[in-house]
């Protein structure tokens, strides 16, 4: 019954590659229609819009982390890529990495 109605089974005992929160995926989704709302007025004016895919700071930093943690062999390194690649500072304190984005006030902290 369930192939014939193209259902498909959900595994709920294996985690997610990567979670996200309720409050990110309606960030997300908003945003994206956003994104797309602005970029129909950026072809109807007859130009190229910059970006078609939304992207929230978390998933830029994530990205990023995943980005310059492949390349490097120590933190110094880790750190510095970050700064020269993307603009992001980060420290590492008490057992956790606290990274400064550049479009925010304040650091997003993350555990160890």
């Amino acid at each position: 019954m369930c192939d014939r109605e193209g259902l498909h089974q959900v595994d709920l005992l294996s985690p997610a590659p990567a979670k996200m929160t309720r409050g990110e995926y309606w960030a997300k989704t908003h945003g994206q229609e956003k994104t797309d709302q602005v970029n129909e007025k950026i072809r109807a004016a007859g130009l190229k819009p910059a970006s078609s895919v939304f992207q929230t700071q978390k998933q830029f930093l994530q990205n990023a982390i995943n980005d310059c943690s492949h390349l490097s062999g120590s933190f110094d390194e880790f750190q510095s890529l970050l700064l020269d690649k993307y603009n992001i500072s980060v420290i590492e304190k008490r057992g956790s990495y606290r990274y400064f984005h550049p479009d925010r006030d304040r650091r997003i902290s993350r555990q160890m």
